[in-house]
């Protein structure tokens, strides 16, 4: 994958060369560019050379198949919003824990579960849009979020009606403003609608 991109960016470069009037420069980067293609194959051979030994069934391109890393290992934040997601998924089922989910992000700082308990057919409000966007709002918005909602907590039990429920919450920079949070059963689970 890296070799595709080095590879990519030698051939843009080379291209951008012939059309520019200082072929000096182009040269200088494009010859920076081949040393470090070329560092990066003698690091995929030693890769490659080190797990030989471990098992010689697998060919090499089996090998290098393992050593690309899926989408959810590039990103450390994605592969945990993956776990909290699947948590999430398990959980929604009771209106009053998708609500404590809130808090429980407030907390911990940890957003990620938060845009997975929105309606996925796109209704709601905007504030709780803006709820289960947090983990990309600016800073501020975020510092905001928490003050709102670390203290905050579910009261009582929700009040369940077809495939609509409110749960009442304490909310505020100290936990004590009431306020309800209105959400919608989809296919089984409680997502977040109005606040």
């Amino acid at each position: 994958m890296k070799n595709l991109l080095l590879f990519s960016v030698i051939v843009a470069m080379i291209t951008g060369c012939a059309d520019s009037d200082s072929g000096s420069d182009c040269s200088k980067e494009v010859e920076l560019l081949k040393k470090e293609l070329e560092l990066t194959k003698r690091e995929l051979a030693l890769r490659e050379k080190s797990d030989g030994s471990a098992s010689g069934s697998e060919t090499p391109a089996e090998k290098r198949k393992k050593n690309i890393p899926s989408a959810d290992e590039v990103t450390p934040s994605k592969k945990k919003v993956s776990a909290e997601e699947t948590s999430a998924s398990s959980g929604q089922k009771d209106p009053a824990w998708v609500v404590s989910q809130i808090f429980k992000a407030a907390k911990s700082g940890s957003f990620g579960v938060l845009s997975g308990l929105c309606d996925p057919h796109g209704h709601g409000d905007a504030e709780t849009k803006a709820l289960c966007n947090i983990r990309t709002a600016p800073a501020n918005v975020r510092q905001d979020f928490v003050t709102q909602f670390k203290y905050g907590q579910v009261v009582g039990k929700p009040v369940i009606r077809g495939n609509e429920a409110s749960v009442t919450m304490m909310t505020g920079p100290k936990g004590r403003t009431p306020k309800t949070m209105k959400l919608v059963n989809r296919d089984g689970k409680w997502y977040l609608s109005s606040y």
